[in-house]
């Protein structure tokens, strides 16, 4: 929440657009179930990792729990 609020401030100080992008990755849970947490948090990782790469250098990228 703390880089979300800077983030906000950052685009009103300078007057840029905001965006917010949610994604869920469908069938998660399944991943948990069949192959255990480990390899769910190995498959996050490599959710985050493919999701950077498409980013510019001063966006941001975080986790969002519900």
């Amino acid at each position: 929440m703390e880089q979300f609020t800077k983030e906000i401030d950052r685009a009103r100080r300078h007057q840029f657009p905001f965006s917010i992008l949610f994604f869920d990755a469908d069938h998660f849970k399944r991943v948990n179930d069949t192959y255990g947490h480990g390899a769910g948090d190995a498959v996050l990782c490599e959710i985050g990792e493919r999701a950077s790469r498409c980013l510019r250098s001063g966006d941001t990228l975080g986790p969002f729990w519900r």
